[in-house]
């Protein structure tokens, strides 16, 4: 059985004051943790958030949602999670939906579960429907299967798995970087159908300079040999999975447990490196008793530091690295 308290929440997010605080304390009724990626707001997402009741990371600046899911995600691993939910912060993902994405990991074995609103299509906007089904079926041409829904953000993922992959995009284009890396790989991916939500607002995603993002990464990934394995020597499908497991823990370890945030000095185009004092943050007590959040605050000059903000009458303080 799929154990919720080895599962973060992960939420990328960008400006979604009106709806973060709801969501949060939804998510917290199926998941112990939720950590928010405040990805450069001019709102005040970061302060409902933490009031809800998550941990909150905050980029100086919006980086994009690959770069906010890559620190959502190292931080996840950090504090010892095995598994992070992904889920997007406009309010769009049912928090409900998400039993059933842990019990498809914990039924099948799959490293990477999906959601899937393609059996009620039409509730989606027209534009993203049709961009979505355009890019799901070239990405199923590449993979020899289908991939009904390549472009939800709903995921459940593996950390060590995930952290073992080379993923380079810091855009929207992750969604399909991830999903094809572990195909590659050799991993199990399913999918899980879902409720459509439609956002009420605009989307985050801008369709002329996001698709010429996204072509410009299907470009360069389809130039690659179809049977390449994108991670190299680290994952061989061949392999028992405990080794495949004993090496991605080495690897994925190695990578984090020095106290680099995203495990990888070039998760960010100015290369950040960002500490984190694990004995200053501990988030899921934090977020657990309720008193107050912590934030992490990152910039391109590596300056770092955790406030516990006065969510609860707790005295503001601020202490570097």
């Amino acid at each position: 059985m799929f154990a919720a308290k080895k599962c973060a929440a992960v939420i990328p997010c960008f400006n979604e004051a009106a709806t973060i605080a709801p969501l949060v304390a939804a998510v917290r009724q199926h998941l112990p943790s939720v950590l928010v990626v405040n990805d450069g707001s001019t709102d005040d997402t970061s302060n409902l958030a933490g009031g809800a009741g998550a941990v909150v990371i905050s980029h100086r600046q919006n980086l994009g949602k690959g770069a906010a899911l890559r620190t959502g995600l190292s931080l996840a691993l950090k504090q010892g999670f095995e598994w992070a939910l992904m889920l997007d912060g406009d309010g769009q993902h049912a928090p409900e939906d998400l039993p059933a994405l842990l019990r498809c990991a914990g039924q099948t074995g799959a490293l990477l579960v999906i959601g899937n609103r393609m059996r009620n299509a039409r509730a989606m906007p027209w534009l993203r429907r049709l961009v979505n089904q355009w890019m799901s079926r070239k990405l199923s041409r590449r993979a020899g299967r289908n991939l009904p829904d390549t472009q939800c953000g709903l995921r459940l993922i593996h950390l060590e798995t995930w952290a073992a992959l080379p993923l380079k995009t810091k855009n929207f284009e992750v969604e399909s970087e991830t999903l094809m890396a572990f195909l590659a790989a050799g991993w199990r991916v399913e999918f899980v159908p879902i409720q459509v939500i439609r956002s009420g607002r605009s989307s985050h995603i801008r369709p002329v300079t996001d698709t010429l993002r996204w072509l410009r990464w299907w470009w360069n990934f389809r130039r690659l040999p179809a049977s390449c394995n994108q991670a190299g020597s680290v994952i061989q499908a061949s392999q028992p999975l405990a080794a495949q497991t004993e090496m991605l823990h080495q690897k994925s370890l190695t990578d984090i447990r020095a106290g680099s945030l995203a495990g990888i000095p070039d998760v960010f185009s100015a290369g950040i490196n960002v500490a984190v004092s694990p004995a200053r943050l501990d988030a899921r007590e934090a977020a657990g008793k309720g008193h107050g959040f912590v934030e992490l605050r990152v910039d391109h000059n590596f300056a770092a530091q955790v406030h516990e903000s006065p969510v609860s009458g707790l005295t503001h303080r601020s202490q570097p690295l």
